[in-house]
């Protein structure tokens, strides 16, 4: 499958999982920061990351999770460095185990653009850990690949609130 259908293809999948899901009410909202790299043409570069997301549960351990993304992105070349804003949605699943630490794996799709105008669609892949604090509050942590023109990985720590 051509990389332009593959990207085609989550994001109507994403999409239908949204309208599958119906009305949902938010569960929790997380702001989390860390460091994002990338790689391209023999080139690395990175920088901080920030986010903010919404769990928003469609079943026991499956949950769709919008997000918001900021990255500011150094190049270590002559390139100048870049500023990049991704809307996304991912699906996740959690592995229902008891306690606090609640492991999940998600697939997803984005819209990052950039301050040079770009605009296209990008596919991620995010694995992480949910601890609970509480009934209210939980740590996360995550690490998310994007294959977003360059290929890029997430690393970040956030705290979030159950609503």
């Amino acid at each position: 499958m051509k990389t332009a259908d593959f990207r085609r293809n989550a994001a109507a999948g994403c999409a239908s999982l949204i309208l599958l899901a119906g009305p949902v009410k938010a569960q929790a909202v997380s702001v989390s920061a860390g460091y994002s790299g990338w790689t391209c043409c023999l080139a690395d570069g990175g920088g901080a990351t920030a986010a903010l997301r919404v769990d928003l549960p469609i079943g026991p351990v499956l949950l769709l999770e919008p997000g918001l993304t900021w990255l500011r992105l150094r190049n270590e070349g002559e390139a100048p460095d870049q500023t990049h804003y991704v809307l996304e949605l991912s699906a996740q699943a959690s592995l229902p185990i008891p306690g606090r630490v609640r492991p999940f794996l998600g697939l997803g799709a984005g819209f990052p653009s950039n301050t040079a105008g770009d605009f296209f669609i990008a596919v991620h892949a995010v694995a992480g850990l949910r601890l609970g604090l509480g009934p209210a509050w939980h740590l996360r942590a995550e690490f998310r690949a994007r294959e977003a023109r360059p290929i890029q990985g997430d690393l970040t720590l956030g705290i979030g609130r159950r609503l």
